[in-house]
C-alpha cells in the first residue's frame, strides 16, 4: 500500500506541475518600447490587437533600471506565441515568435515553470547604414564564413557575416533552455586574432532570448602556414566553410 501511495503522489505532483501555465518574464529591448508601453501579443496567429497586451513595468538588476515584462501561457491551447510593440504593424518578418510546444517539451524535460525570455530585436531586424572603408570591406569579405569545430565533445559553429554580426550555436542546451547567442566581431591585426563578442544568447528553434551582462568573448587565433591562413581556438583547429 505504501508504493501505491508514493506512485499515486508522484502521478499527481507531476500532472499538477504541469497543469499550471509556463511563466514567461524578462527584460524588454528599449528598441522594441512604443510610446504606451505595452507590448502586443496573440497564439497561433500573427495578426494582433489592442485587446491582447502586456504593460511594462520596471525592474532593477544589479543596480540599473530595465524594462520588464510577464506573461503566463496556457500551453495546452497554443502552439505558437507572436510578440509586437505594434498591434497595427503589417510586417510581419520580425515580430517576436515562440514556438510554445517546443519550449513546453524542454521545460518538461528540464521541470521548468518560469521561463527567462528577453524580448530583443534581433540583428536582421534592425535598420543600419554602414559606411565602411576600403580597409574594413577586405576585413569583411576575407573572414565572413563559417567555422566549425569540436570542444570536450560539444560540436560548435561560429557564423561572421559582412555587416560584422556574429552567431555561435552548439549541440548543448543548458539550464536555461539556450543553445546559441548572437553579437559582433572584429578583427584585430597586431594580434592577428578575430574578436568575437556575444550579448545575448539564445534557443533558435524556440526562439526564447536572453540578454548577458556581461559579454562573452571567443577569439579566433589566425596563423599563416605556407601562404594560406589557419584558424583555432584554445588550440582547437576550425573548419571554415565558405
Amino acid at each position: 500500500m505504501k508504493h501505491l501511495f508514493f506512485l499515486l503522489l508522484t502521478i499527481s505532483y507531476t500532472n499538477s506541475f504541469f497543469c499550471q501555465n509556463i511563466v514567461l518574464k524578462g527584460i524588454v529591448d528599449p528598441s522594441f518600447i512604443n510610446t504606451d508601453r505595452l507590448i502586443y501579443y496573440n497564439y497561433d496567429s500573427k495578426k494582433l490587437s489592442s485587446k491582447k497586451n502586456i504593460k511594462i513595468t520596471d525592474t532593477i538588476i544589479n543596480g540599473h533600471n530595465y524594462n520588464f515584462y510577464k506573461l503566463s501561457i496556457p500551453f495546452k491551447k497554443a502552439k505558437k506565441l507572436y510578440f509586437n510593440d505594434d498591434y497595427s504593424n503589417k510586417e510581419t518578418s520580425c515580430i517576436h515568435k515562440i514556438d510554445i510546444l517546443k519550449l513546453v517539451s524542454l521545460a518538461k524535460k528540464e521541470k521548468l515553470t518560469t521561463i527567462h525570455s528577453d524580448i530583443i530585436v534581433d540583428n536582421n531586424c534592425q535598420i543600419r547604414m554602414y559606411n565602411m572603408s576600403e580597409e574594413s570591406e577586405n576585413i569583411a569579405n576575407r573572414y565572413t564564413g563559417t567555422y566549425e569545430y569540436i570542444e570536450n565533445g560539444i560540436k560548435k559553429q561560429i557564423t561572421l557575416n559582412q555587416m560584422f554580426d556574429s552567431y555561435f550555436s552548439s549541440n548543448f542546451i543548458d539550464s536555461n533552455l539556450m543553445n546559441s547567442a548572437n553579437g559582433k566581431w572584429k578583427y584585430i591585426k597586431e594580434k592577428k586574432i578575430i574578436s568575437i563578442i556575444l550579448n545575448y544568447e539564445m534557443n533558435k528553434e524556440i526562439g526564447i532570448k536572453r540578454m548577458l551582462f556581461t559579454n562573452k568573448t571567443i577569439e579566433i587565433n589566425i596563423i599563416e602556414s605556407n601562404g594560406k591562413e589557419e584558424f583555432s581556438i584554445n588550440n582547437i583547429n576550425l573548419n571554415r566553410k565558405i
